[in-house]
């Protein structure tokens, strides 16, 4: 759990934390689990930031962040990255969507899709997964990217197409039955968050 992560890092020496995190794990992943570890240590306090990876990276390497979520690892020798949690990726759409309950990736070409834009790292981990598996999205039928993953689930909630999301982005609206997941047959792919943080932690008190 992304709670025990946070206990567990060495970061918890101290009674204040900055945190910066992408997108997704900021807005779906860590809330919840913050609650949890403020539960347990109410002396602990937190201020949460969402930004791109590269960006987590720099903050956490210049003492603005005391620990960092990212997406894809780094081979930076003097910073330590564990997996806080992982993800599949999947293709969504809204459950009245007329659309067959599973696909191939050849069949993609059928839909019409909703991206992220480039700044998500899932789009960036499906661009090169699907150019790998020879269906490259410049093949697809993209109608537009998007700049929040909100405005994704919104688009695909009216009806508007399909879109590749991580799964804890959409949980709650197919618990709800709002959405569905569509079973492509050849396609699996991971979105693996990690903790990344500075192995000597700096007291900033």
């Amino acid at each position: 759990e992304i709670s025990e992560c946070l206990v567990g890092s060495e970061m918890c020496i101290r009674d204040r934390f900055r945190i910066a995190a992408t997108p997704v794990a900021c807005n779906y992943a860590l809330p919840c689990s913050l609650f949890k570890v403020n539960h347990k240590y109410p002396s602990y306090s937190f201020s949460l930031n969402s930004v791109p990876s590269t960006e987590v990276i720099h903050r956490v390497g210049h003492g603005q962040a005391d620990m960092g979520f990212i997406v894809g690892a780094t081979d930076n020798p003097e910073f330590v990255c564990n997996l806080a949690f992982s993800d599949k990726i999947c293709l969504v759409a809204s459950e009245d969507y007329r659309c067959p309950d599973s696909i191939t990736l050849s069949e993609l070409k059928k839909f019409t899709l909703v991206m992220l834009n480039e700044q998500f790292s899932s789009y960036r981990l499906l661009h090169q997964y699907l150019k790998q598996a020879g269906h490259p999205l410049d093949t697809l039928r993209v109608m537009y990217h998007l700049d929040s993953t909100e405005s994704v689930k919104s688009t695909v909630l009216a009806g508007h197409g399909a879109a590749f999301l991580p799964y804890i982005t959409v949980k709650k609206e197919v618990y709800q039955k709002q959405i569905k997941i569509i079973s492509v047959m050849d396609f699996d792919l991971n979105y693996d968050c990690l903790l990344y943080t500075s192995p000597s932690p700096r007291d900033t008190r």
